[in-house]
């Protein structure tokens, strides 16, 4: 049991090392917009990603899961013809993506100036969003090379391809804030998906495929049960956009463009350290259940171990930030950022809870149960919403950052139950003890921080984060059976 989880461990450590050094680089970006543009500034880039990955989801067809799945399940055949049927699979799915793509640009130009009247109650910014089809179109292009390597499970290219796109993108967008304030927002998105389109190609033309020609009838093969799956999980993918438009669209509204961007921004960097697990699991994970549909009980041990290892790399990290949250907000935004600091800590009780709830609906994905996976894809987000309205309305832009860990409270309740009831998979005792000693750990740091004066609490907080890191530490070693007795006398061995 020790190799797989080391493989779990290794896979989340490549692909989160990648994660941390994009989300390191993304955060200095995050710093340079607070610093040049303010909190309306920051809002302003926040919206226009959300109007991009809103359409993206649109026009997409959801082919970016299915593509990975089917792209998945050819490499996995045995056989003379497995090569073949890649090739062919890769080169119908490369043909529709561009398809998708033309659709998003004239669905982006046509939807601009409705689109500037919702946010900005008037067509002020109507060629600022048509402007935004052509990263719309690199990002899209871009994912259908990024949808082949992660299919082919060439996770190391993956990383690479973080860490080089982020870098050459911070370096091309950060002087477009510089030289052009506000109005370099959509240079510096297009400048951004450009080289990251570019980083993509050149390692996806590493991939050594043989040269098909497919006719309308192949291509119609191919892609009719990839669009079946596709068109589900598109549904999914337009609710998660669709509520994350409601969400800016509500704090806008009802609290301002300030106040939007102040949530924006303790978001984005209480879910940064979280992000190195969560993006392992849709690199590495996804493809691995999916080779485990037809053996349940292999599944349902992986998806534990998954859990266990998840939450013993994030209970260390929640708990650091707890305490540092502050400091972390003077580190990486201005001065009028200050109040993110109290929002950061409530959204950490939230990012605890995807933690918990991500790995269970990939087991969904993998079995390629559309239906079910929309379902709890629009009761959650749907929730969600209606939460956060009631948290605006009743406790302001505090009680928007609440709403997140209540709608995965819900949530992950009928996850648990649902994946019970439909694949027979229970959880380990490791998952739910994890899983409650990290809320009481956050409970505790919360209550130490509101009442202990600053530096009292830093002091108190970072030695229970440490006790709690080196506790967890401890399970992982003892889980991938590490000793470092072993390891010295390999080296030795092999050194002679």
């Amino acid at each position: 049991m020790s190799s797989s989880y080391r493989q779990i461990f290794k896979a989340t450590s490549l692909i989160g090392g990648a994660s941390l050094i994009s989300g390191s680089v993304h955060l200095v970006q995050n710093k340079v917009v607070a610093v040049l543009l303010g909190a309306e500034g920051f809002a302003l880039l926040e919206i226009y990603n959300s109007i991009i990955a809103l359409i993206s989801s649109i026009v997409n067809f959801g082919l970016g899961n299915s593509g990975v799945r089917q792209i998945a399940e050819a490499a996995g055949q045995d056989g003379p013809g497995g090569k073949t049927s890649i090739s062919a699979v890769v080169t119908a799915y490369r043909h529709i993506i561009w398809i998708t793509g033309a659709l998003g640009v004239v669905l982006t130009v046509g939807m601009a100036p409705v689109l500037s009247r919702w946010f900005f109650k008037s067509p002020e910014y109507a060629w600022s969003i048509a402007l935004l089809s052509i990263p719309l179109l690199l990002g899209i292009l871009c994912s259908g090379q990024q949808c082949v390597i992660q299919g082919l499970r060439r996770i190391a290219d993956l990383s690479k391809i973080r860490v080089w796109a982020a870098l050459g993108g911070a370096m091309g967008a950060i002087p477009c804030y510089f030289l052009w304030g506000k109005n370099g927002i959509v240079i510096a998105l297009t400048v951004i998906a450009g080289i990251m389109l570019g980083v993509t190609w050149l390692y996806a033309r590493r991939i050594n495929l043989e040269q098909v020609r497919l006719n309308a009838a192949e291509h119609r093969r191919i892609l009719t049960p990839m669009l079946q799956l596709g068109i589900c999980f598109m549904s999914s993918s337009v609710i998660m956009a669709a509520s994350q438009f409601v969400h800016k669209l509500l704090l806008t509204r009802m609290l301002g463009v300030d106040a939007c961007g102040l949530y924006q921004a303790a978001y984005a960097l209480s879910a940064f350290l979280i992000g190195f697990v969560l993006n392992a699991m849709g690199t590495d994970y996804y493809p691995r259940l999916v080779g485990l549909v037809t053996r349940p009980a292999e599944m349902a041990r992986a998806i534990n171990e998954q859990l266990e290892i998840s939450l013993l790399l994030a209970i260390p990290a929640l708990l650091g930030m707890m305490a540092l949250a502050p400091w972390l907000v003077a580190v990486f935004y201005s001065a009028s950022f200050t109040g993110a600091a109290d929002l950061i800590r409530l959204f950490l009780f939230g990012i605890l809870g995807q933690v918990f709830v991500w790995p269970l609906g990939y087991a969904v994905i993998a079995h390629g149960d559309g239906k079910l996976f929309v379902m709890l894809q629009l009761i959650p987000h749907s929730t969600h919403v209606l939460l956060l309205f009631l948290g605006i309305r009743y406790w302001g832009v505090q009680g928007a950052a609440l709403s997140l860990f209540v709608n995965y409270l819900l949530s992950g309740g009928m996850m648990v139950g649902l994946l019970r009831y439909y694949y027979h998979i229970r959880f380990a005792w490791p998952v739910p003890v994890l899983t409650g000693a990290a809320l009481i750990g956050l409970c505790g740091t919360l209550l130490l921080a509101r009442s202990l004066t600053p530096w009292t609490q830093l002091w108190v907080n970072c030695g229970l984060a440490g006790a709690g890191g080196l506790l967890c530490l401890y399970v992982l070693i003892r889980r991938l059976n590490f000793s470092p007795r072993r390891l010295l006398e390999k080296r030795m061995k092999h050194g002679r």
